[in-house]
């Protein structure tokens, strides 16, 4: 039985062509299933959304309520968040500085672009607004503190409603124990509820996405097809470019020869991409970090595990390009505040909602519907994203080393030159003993 990636990209493919075929023949048969097909699509469309407020409600929730010992790590631990913060922060002024260049160049087929800018029209008032442009700096300003949470949840106005739960859980961490309990789990149950009922609808993605690509071919035939082909060839393009900076940064920055880090680094890319999960190598990039790098574990036991679990810097490059991209196709303009909105959003979403399936690109929703993107498109999106999620997980596992040696460096125990020869977990040509290691894991 195909995997639901698999199934849902044939579903894809499947609406691509029968409905390019709908536009070239103009086929009454063919183009009279197009009104039958939308309020199936549009009923799974809002069925997604429905579970994307009390999914990062509650995740959010329960993430910064929760007590977690083994996060106690004194300055090593916010050095390595502020690292992570760091890189994130620079991958996504990449993404805005060189993705609107880039889709301010790109040019559609007239009936692509009408096609897709009549879907936004005919989508939520938030989309509706989003097509007149972008507020003001102090429209924004004003509109991160709602004055009516639920009013801004009925919106769709994600930031302020971020904003409103990060707050409201801070203020839950200094009531009684007894009385956090009980908040808590009536948040856990919320998410596990939620994950129940976001399982039961993705196991209709491959009809959602065949229902959706046939609907957009039917309107613009092939060219739909060139938009898809166009988005893969330069989120690709864009992901590798930043996978070469992390290599620069770790020469510069961090002060490793670069065929010492390239060499270190290879086994755990080479996992990753046959894989394509940076969790699965983990494994790897310890024992390059150790090994080829003379890293010491104490570093490396840490930095490495912390990297993996949160430190998805792929989504400032892909996701943001990603919101650029539809941005133009419908019509929406997305200023400095609009990205600055979505990267936002992007920052606590990725780190506190784990673990949820990431074939839809369900975490990153709320950041879309912050600008008003309709869902429809990025369904179609993360529908193609095979080739896509090759380059994402590359640029993962390299920025989770470049994460490692950075921390290394300004821990104080840089890696070993490149002309040493250094046993497993050697640093500076001495063994950390025990003592030294606990010392620095909590300082």
């Amino acid at each position: 039985m195909p995997s639901l990636t698999t199934s849902s990209l044939i579903g894809l493919v499947a609406g691509l062509g029968l409905g390019a075929l709908a536009f070239r023949l103009r086929s009454g048969l063919l183009l009279g299933a197009v009104p039958i097909l939308e309020p199936i699509g549009g009923l799974w469309i809002n069925a997604l959304r429905m579970t994307v407020i009390p999914l990062v409600v509650s995740q959010l929730f329960v993430t910064i309520t929760a007590d977690r010992p083994g996060l106690g790590v004194g300055r090593l631990g916010l050095r390595a968040c502020a690292i992570l913060l760091l890189l994130l922060s620079a991958a996504a002024g990449f993404t805005a500085f060189v993705g609107p260049a880039i889709v301010s160049r790109l040019s559609f087929p007239p009936a692509t672009l009408e096609h897709f800018r009549q879907v936004a029209a005919g989508a939520s008032d938030l989309a509706r607004q989003a097509q007149a442009g972008s507020p003001g700096a102090a429209d924004w300003v004003l509109g991160l503190v709602p004055s009516n949470v639920f009013e801004a949840a009925a919106d769709g106005k994600m930031l302020p409603l971020i904003l409103f739960t990060v707050l409201f859980a801070l203020a839950v961490r200094h009531i009684s124990a007894e009385r956090r309990a009980a908040l808590d789990a009536v948040f856990r149950g919320i998410s596990e509820a939620t994950f129940v009922l976001i399982r039961w609808i993705l196991v209709l993605t491959p009809l959602g996405a065949f229902v959706l690509t046939y609907e957009m071919a039917a309107g613009s035939g092939l060219g739909a097809a060139r938009v898809l082909l166009d988005f893969i060839v330069i989120v690709s393009g864009l992901l590798l470019a930043f996978t070469l900076v992390f290599y620069g940064i770790a020469v510069v920055v961090a002060r490793v020869p670069l065929r010492r880090f390239a060499r270190a680094l290879l086994p755990a890319q080479i996992v990753g991409l046959s894989t394509r999960s940076s969790l699965a190598s983990l494994p790897a990039l310890m024992e390059g970090a150790e090994e080829r790098l003379g890293m010491s574990p104490s570093i490396s036991g840490f930095a490495l595990p912390l990297a993996v679990s949160t430190f998805r810097v792929n989504m400032m490059v892909s996701t943001l390009f990603t919101a650029l991209f539809l941005g133009r196709l419908y019509g929406i303009p997305i200023g400095p505040t609009g990205i600055l909105t979505f990267v936002l959003i992007l920052f606590p979403v990725t780190v506190a909602v784990p673990g949820i399936p990431s074939h839809l690109g369900l975490t990153s929703l709320p950041a879309y519907m912050a600008l008003g993107i309709p869902i429809e498109g990025v369904v179609i999106i993360r529908a193609i994203d095979t080739i896509p999620d090759i380059f994402k997980t590359l640029v993962n596992v390299t920025g989770d080393m470049t994460a490692a040696v950075l921390l290394a460096r300004f821990s104080g125990e840089p890696v070993a030159d490149a002309d040493e020869v250094r046993e497993p977990g050697v640093v500076g040509g001495q063994r950390p003993v025990a003592q030294e290691t606990s010392r620095v894991a909590i300082s």
